[in-house]
C-alpha cells in the first residue's frame, strides 16, 4: 500500500495495530520487538510521505523485496545484505558492484529505503575495511 502512495490506508492498519496490541498483546506475537518495529514502521510512513511529497513515488519501481531480491540474484549471485557481506570476502569488487547498482537504482529496491542513509553508510564502512 506505501509502494502505491496509499500512505491512509497504512497509517490507519499501523493505528489499528497499535490500538489492539495494547488489548491483547497476542494478537501480534509476530512483532515481538514492539519498539524497533513500530519505531520502523513510523519512518517507512514518513519515507513515503516525503517521496510523495516530491514526486518521487510515481517513479518508484513498484515490486516486493522478493522480486527486487531476484533481480539482485540473477545478476550478482547473491540478493541480500548477508550475500553482500560474503562476497566481500570472497569477491570484493562484485560486492561493490552490487552495492553500486542498489545505489544507482535507489528507488527499484524498496527494502533499503526505510533505513537508507544507515543502511548505505554500513555497506560502505564495510567494503572500505576490505579494500584496505
Amino acid at each position: 500500500a506505501l509502494q502505491r502512495g496509499e500512505i491512509e490506508v497504512v497509517e490507519e492498519a499501523l493505528n489499528f495495530i497499535v490500538e489492539k496490541k495494547s488489548e491483547d498483546w497476542a494478537n501480534f506475537p509476530q512483532y515481538a520487538d514492539w519498539d524497533n518495529w513500530l519505531r520502523d514502521r513510523r519512518q517507512e510512513i514518513s519515507l513515503y510521505q516525503q517521496l510523495k511529497g516530491e514526486g518521487s513515488l510515481e517513479k518508484m519501481t513498484h515490486r516486493s523485496k522478493e522480486e527486487a531480491q531476484n533481480e539482485l540474484r540473477e545478476m550478482f549471485g547473491f540478493a541480500d545484505t548477508a550475500g553482500f557481506r560474503n562476497a566481500l570476502k570472497s569477491d570484493p569488487t562484485k560486492a561493490e558492484e552490487w552495492l553500486n547498482h542498489i545505489v544507482a537504482n535507489k528507488l527499484s529496491f524498496p527494502q533499503y529505503l526505510a533505513s537508507w542513509d544507515n543502511w548505505l553508510a554500513d555497506r560502505q564502512r564495510e567494503l572500505a575495511a576490505v579494500k584496505k
